[in-house]
């Protein structure tokens, strides 16, 4: 197949993956505010992306989040699945390899009842 010209795949579509697929993944309660304040950023405020860094290269990226999860999980056990999964999402959907995938647990959420 011919080259018809470059295709290229913004930090944006790939932030927007990250956020699709953590809505998925058990014990997680949403992209945590890094500006040391402490409030946890809804999965569905248009601000999710500003808390979420992407780094791309040509062929690979590199993710940086910080979540808030449930409180009484497995803290390790989800962080381990979130790079998991984000890894084969952003891999099947783009093509792009994931070099590193940097999950920092900024906040536990205890359910209110």
């Amino acid at each position: 197949m011919e080259n018809l010209g470059n295709i290229i795949i913004s930090p944006n579509v790939v932030k927007d993956i990250v956020i699709e697929t953590l809505k998925e993944v058990e014990n997680v309660k949403g992209i945590s505010s890094q500006s040391g304040k402490n409030e946890i950023v809804s999965f569905f405020k248009g601000n999710d992306k500003k808390n979420l860094e992407v780094e791309m290269g040509e062929t690979e990226c590199v993710v940086d989040l910080a979540i808030a999860v449930s409180y009484g999980c497995e803290i390790k056990k989800v962080a381990l699945e979130v790079q998991r999964v984000l890894s084969e999402k952003i891999n099947e959907f783009t093509g792009i390899s994931v070099r590193e995938i940097n999950v920092t647990i900024e906040q536990v959420v205890k359910e209110r009842g």
